[in-house]
């Protein structure tokens, strides 16, 4: 479970501040980067008094720290709303069987998917605030743990979605469809020329599901 360890206010009014602190903080870094974080400069972004940044959270880092911690609980809400739709879909399926019931729930998973990957490109400030989260991870020990405890929950929701389709294999399938997505994502985000079209997209996604769960043609 990720958990913040800086000061949490009581107060209605206080956690709404803490919460826009936190949004400026993620707005800031996807412009400029974690290098490009201060107090003064998120501060000027979330429209505070600088005191208010350093009173709710010690030093920089623990301020940086709780920016992604909560958004990686923004974002695992995103997955699990994705998990509700899943099921609906699974249940308007039924349990039909045979090579013609597998077509359909490839044909349903893949378009849930590309839903899911189009909306998460629209948000452009998030995805590159997420790219900075990751690489900033590799240099800094506390920030590592949050980014594979991010990496986990997600891991585990996608197998919990494919233990309901059917997987035979949801620990392996879970990983390389989070890898998968995650690879399209970005380079969705930063391809400016338009390389990678929705008809790409769809066509690597429905390849990965057909591959996962055996259909042929």
């Amino acid at each position: 479970m990720i958990v913040d360890q800086d000061k949490q206010p009581r107060r209605s009014d206080g956690v709404k501040k803490r919460t826009q602190i936190l949004d400026a903080t993620i707005q800031l870094i996807a412009r400029k980067g974690i290098r490009g974080a201060s107090h003064r400069a998120i501060a000027k972004e979330a429209k505070v008094s600088l005191s208010a940044t350093t009173y709710y959270f010690k030093d920089l880092n623990d301020l940086i720290s709780a920016s992604c911690m909560h958004f990686a609980s923004q974002g695992l809400d995103e997955i699990k709303q994705l998990g509700q739709t899943s099921r609906k879909t699974l249940d308007a399926l039924g349990s039909g069987q045979g090579q013609g019931a597998r077509k359909k729930l490839v044909s349903s998973i893949s378009e849930l998917l590309l839903h899911h990957v189009t909306e998460q490109v629209k948000d452009t400030q998030r995805r590159r605030f997420e790219y900075a989260f990751q690489n900033e991870a590799l240099q800094n020990e506390r920030l590592a743990k949050e980014w594979l405890l991010f990496q986990e929950s997600h891991i585990n929701l996608n197998k919990q979605l494919l233990q309901l389709f059917g997987s035979s294999n949801p620990q392996a399938d879970a990983h390389l469809i989070t890898a998968c997505i995650r690879h399209i994502e970005y380079q969705l985000v930063v391809d400016k020329r338009g390389n990678i079209d929705q008809s790409m997209v769809a066509e690597m996604i429905q390849q990965l599901i057909k591959s996962l769960f055996t259909v042929n043609g």
